[in-house]
């Protein structure tokens, strides 16, 4: 039987102690793009926790132009809910600089204490290589029986 997480509802009713209640985030975000008129606490590669819509919006975002390619993704995220969003700066739009930017994403749990459960890769999320999309299954030589 797995440990630390319960599915559904359990009501303990208690008189003696108050305890901590501890769930996992169930709603944490990653994503990876591009901040180039970031404040200077999103640092290139380095996972960074975002709590609010405010904090993160701010601090992706200064002033001028370029946005970037995180700044809409947040938008878009945050118009869906209020989650927490683990952000990755990446260098460029360069595939290798995003590519690098998600093997950082990898090392946030141990950074931020989140582990995000969605991906994002601003303006590079439709783009799967060949090796990682989705293959027909094979028919069972059986006949599925």
């Amino acid at each position: 039987m797995s440990e630390g997480y319960v599915h559904g509802i359990v009501v303990v009713s208690g008189t003696k102690e108050v305890r901590i209640i501890r769930t996992p985030n169930q709603s944490a975000v990653g994503a990876v793009g591009t901040a180039p008129r970031s404040s200077n606490t999103v640092k290139e590669e380095v996972p960074i926790a975002f709590y609010s819509k405010k904090e993160a919006l701010e601090s992706i975002y200064q002033s001028g132009e370029p946005k970037g390619t995180l700044y809409d993704a947040l938008r878009g995220i945050y118009d869906q809910g209020e989650p927490t969003v683990v952000v990755v700066k990446a260098k460029s739009e360069a595939p290798a600089d995003i590519e690098a930017a998600i093997e950082k994403l990898l090392d946030a749990e141990s950074i931020t204490g989140i582990k995000p459960k969605v991906l994002v890769a601003a303006g590079h999320t439709g783009n799967i290589p060949t090796a990682a999309a989705p293959v027909a299954p094979t028919p069972s030589p059986t006949g599925g029986r």
